[in-house]
Formats: C-alpha cells, structure tokens, sequence
C-alpha cells in the first residue's frame, strides 16, 4: 500500500466525519430553534448572551439588539414590573449556592405589544469561572398564557 493511497483513504474518512458532524450541528440547531420555548444563556455579570430563534420571535428583540440593551435593560423592557425580582432571584441564587435548578412563574411581553403572557422559567448551572463559580445559567422559558 503506497502513502498516497493511506492518505487519500485518511481524507476521504475524514470528510466523511465532518460531513455526518454538519449534519448533526443542522440537526441540533433546528431543535434547539424550533422548540416551542425561549432557550438562553444569561452571563451572572451581563444578562443573556445567546438565545435562540423562540426568544427572538416571542418577545420581538433579536440576540444583537438584547446584546445592545444590556441585561437588566432588557429584562426591565419584557419582564413585569411586579415580577423582576425573579430574575435578580436567580442571578442572587447562583451565586450563593450552585446546587439545584432555580424555577418562577413571571409574566413578559413581546417589544411590540401590551399585554403580558405569563411563563414558567427553569435555570440551571452553565458554566463555572476559574474559582469554580457559577459563572453562566442555561435558562428555558415556557409560554403558559395559553393554557392558563
């Protein structure tokens, strides 16, 4: 067997891989998109640094205008006046404690509309800085209005 054939063989498996790992990244991203809830990232320090598309359309702010706003910002354009202690709850939470899941019952708007829709909120530990803290919440958020 000559090199050039051992090599060619390595790259043709190769390209095999990174096509099935496209595929799996579409996969995964139209899930993670297509979901019926608001799935983010929200940074202890500077409020949500990712959402997906179910975030955008729901509330009506894309991720570069929620970025633009800044966290509480942005909280305090959606979430309701009475219920904005359960964000600032959670952020308090996990850096107190990072054990369980941290949940509420809040209401929150789209940009472009009056009324408030109530959901159901779980956030969980993300990630963790270098002294082992938590440093950013995996957050999914359920639009229960219609079933309320």
């Amino acid at each position: 067997m000559s090199e050039h054939s051992s090599a060619a063989r390595d790259i043709a498996v190769l390209e095999r891989e990174i096509q099935h790992l496209r595929k799996k990244c579409e996969f995964l991203e139209k899930v993670i998109h297509e979901v019926p809830a608001n799935i983010y990232i929200s940074n202890l320090e500077q409020g949500v640094v990712w959402c997906n598309r179910t975030n955008e359309e729901s509330l009506g702010y894309t991720m570069s205008e929620i970025l633009e706003m800044g966290g509480m910002t942005y909280m305090e354009a959606i979430v309701h006046p009475e219920d904005l202690h359960i964000p600032e709850d959670s952020i308090t939470h996990y850096q107190q404690f990072n054990g369980a899941e941290f949940g509420g019952l809040f209401r929150a708007r789209h940009k472009q509309e009056s009324q408030y829709k109530w959901f159901l909120g779980w956030a969980k530990a993300f990630s963790k800085n270098q002294q082992d803290e938590v440093k950013e919440l995996i957050c999914v958020d359920v639009d229960m209005s219609p079933h309320m």
